[in-house]
């Protein structure tokens, strides 16, 4: 069994001597404790990270001949104050994860999440579901939230192994009340809801060219004032004046009320 404290003050005091990661300095004393075992080519650790500031996470680990997989599981933890970002609080996920390292590199990297909380401008988001993948230079992945306030999907995929970069992603928001969310203050009743698909290519952001179209974009606000607009198009890229040819042009239709 293993078991490690370090203290705040020490922590700071290692600090003082060699810059450490200033996440860590935010988590006031920090104990490690549970069961490990390993051997040449494998290794395991069942147990709990405790931190007096930031609250606790229980982790289930293991590497056996090149294989790992990680499982992390916290009710309460002040992800905000880690990452010094005032407008996240806390969260309560459940993560499970799974790769593989040959020659060096990871390759089927495999990610699962639950999310039974995460704070954001002081809302509690709930029930929200991501998944994702990652191999060979190619990320994919989907997220889904069906909160009370936000209910959305969102699947796509990114290459970025190649010279020519490619994105390519489907978003559909079927409820996003923006007040609730702490998202606006001045119009109580704001919703809005969209689908979107993205496809762009480029060597990086100021050569990236492509479309990115909007099939329905429905806004209620104040006094029942709605905007429906159907089958609009940005087409890329996404700068201009970088280049020949640079221009942001918008494909809209009539406005609908």
């Amino acid at each position: 069994k293993l078991t490690f404290l370090a203290t705040g003050n020490l922590i700071s005091k290692i600090n003082n001597i060699t810059k450490i990661p200033t996440q860590l300095l935010s988590l006031g004393d920090v104990k490690i404790s549970g069961r490990c075992a390993g051997t040449k080519h494998s290794a395991s650790f069942d147990g709990e990270i405790v931190t007096s500031e930031c609250g606790k996470v229980e982790l289930l680990s293991s590497f056996d001949n090149g294989e790992i997989t990680a499982k992390a599981k916290t009710s309460s933890l002040s992800l905000g104050k880690i990452l010094s970002i005032n407008d996240i609080g806390n969260i309560a996920t459940e993560i499970e994860g799974k790769a593989n390292i040959k020659d060096k590199k990871l390759t089927n990297a495999r990610i699962n999440a639950n999310f039974d909380k995460l704070e954001y401008k002081g809302y509690p988001y709930s029930n929200i579901h991501l998944d994702g993948t990652f191999d060979k230079g190619t990320i994919a992945g989907a997220l889904e939230a069906n909160d009370p306030n936000v209910n959305l999907h969102i699947a796509g995929q990114t290459s970025l192994a190649n010279t020519v970069k490619s994105v390519n992603a489907s978003v559909n928001v079927e409820r996003l009340n923006l007040a609730p969310l702490n998202l606006i203050k001045d119009c109580k009743e704001a919703n809005i809801c969209f689908s979107s698909d993205i496809d762009l290519n480029g060597s990086n952001i100021d050569d990236f060219t492509g479309k990115v179209s909007f099939n329905q974009i429905f806004f209620h606000g104040s006094y029942f004032i709605v905007i429906n607009v159907t089958d609009c198009c940005l087409l890329l890229p996404v700068r201009p004046g970088k280049g020949d040819n640079k221009a942001v042009h918008w494909d809209l239709p009539d406005f609908q009320e």
